[in-house]
């Protein structure tokens, strides 16, 4: 896989994109350094959510639950504790 200077991805970015999506690996490198990799942005909305796998009954229960007001006042960005407040 080539690498592409810097100077040289600024004069050609346009080109540089069109090979990216026609799926060549674009590296753009600074003193024969790799810093960047150009790829195509997945079509499509992301899936909502951070678990890999389904949760169990269980975890959905926990992760649902309301916050305790310790929980609460730390989100809110209060870092006292509500027993020392």
């Amino acid at each position: 896989m080539p690498k592409i200077n810097v100077y040289d991805a600024q004069t050609n970015l346009t080109q540089l994109i069109e090979r990216a999506l026609a799926g060549e690996d674009v590296i753009v490198a600074r003193d024969g350094r790799a810093l960047v990799r150009l790829v195509p942005v997945d079509g499509g909305l992301r899936p909502v959510g951070l678990h890999v796998a389904a949760l169990s009954d269980a975890e959905a229960d926990e992760a649902m639950r309301p916050l305790g007001e310790s929980e609460r006042a730390l989100w809110e960005g209060d870092i006292t504790p509500p027993e020392e407040r």
